[in-house]
């Protein structure tokens, strides 16, 4: 007779995804386009790090804002957010991304803040469309998993997913 905690091991894959596969993907979608009335604001050049202790994934991105009259202003901010899976997709995405440390040269402090809300924004509206991963249909290990998450923690500069039936 099997015990149900052998059985369930049996049918369970972790799945590592590396720090360097994850900014791959997240530089396919970059850079990031967003205008308003008041300015236009550009993402590029995303920097990937994972944080154990919280289990989120962040990264730097450049930032580059156009205001009426010719203002330009360039700098950087960082994006975190935890990863949720989609199992009807088989893919994971950053949910709710926060941007933090937003900072940006030759703009006027006052319409930081608004620069801040519209990259929010940008990054709720792309990140929920394209994944920081997704499983292979042509894997097999991959088609099985692709059922039930059962955890997501960060390892060793590796997104560890264990998933199964």
């Amino acid at each position: 007779m099997f015990s149900s905690s052998k059985f369930s091991s049996a049918f369970t894959y972790t799945l590592e995804i590396s720090e360097r596969e994850l900014q791959e993907k997240v530089a396919m979608i970059m850079p990031l386009k967003k205008k308003t009335l008041f300015f236009s604001v550009i993402l590029y050049e995303p920097k990937i790090e994972l944080h154990t202790l919280n289990n989120e994934i962040g990264f730097f991105a450049h930032v580059d804002v156009l205001v009426p009259g010719g203002l330009k202003g360039s700098g950087r901010g960082m994006i975190k957010g935890k990863v949720v899976y989609d199992s009807a997709d088989g893919a994971f995405y950053l949910n709710q991304p926060n941007i933090e440390g937003l900072e940006i040269d030759s703009v006027p402090t006052k319409i930081i803040p608004s620069i801040s809300k519209t990259v929010q924004i940008i990054l709720s509206k792309s990140l929920s469309k394209y994944p920081v991963y997704k499983l292979k249909d042509d894997d097999v290990k991959h088609q099985l998993a692709k059922s039930t998450l059962k955890s997501i923690s960060i390892e060793n500069e590796c997104l560890l997913v264990t998933l199964g039936l």
